[in-house]
């Protein structure tokens, strides 16, 4: 007997970009709070990215969507809660 095969969510929503890995830390705590129940059931995961001329940011995301269409819909719902949020793919 095989186990069922378990896939990773294809997408993120990112919820801000910042210059330093403890300041998404902060952030993401933040946001937890603010948006406490629309937050409640994601998990955050942080990104380094280094952007030409720019340096480097930490991208603050949270994981648990299956399809485009659920992370933007996602996103709609925090938007109208006033935090800006970009639908992204893994």
């Amino acid at each position: 007997v095989r186990p069922a095969s378990v896939s990773k969510p294809a997408y993120l929503i990112q919820l801000a970009s910042v210059k330093s890995r403890s300041a998404a830390d902060l952030e993401w705590t933040r946001l937890k709070k603010r948006y406490a129940k629309l937050l409640a059931s994601l998990e955050p995961s942080i990104q380094k990215a280094s952007v030409p001329k720019r340096g480097t940011f930490y991208r603050l995301r949270a994981v648990g969507f299956k399809t485009r269409q659920q992370a933007r819909a996602f996103c709609a719902k925090v938007k109208a809660a006033g935090q800006d949020c970009l639908a992204v793919r893994r």
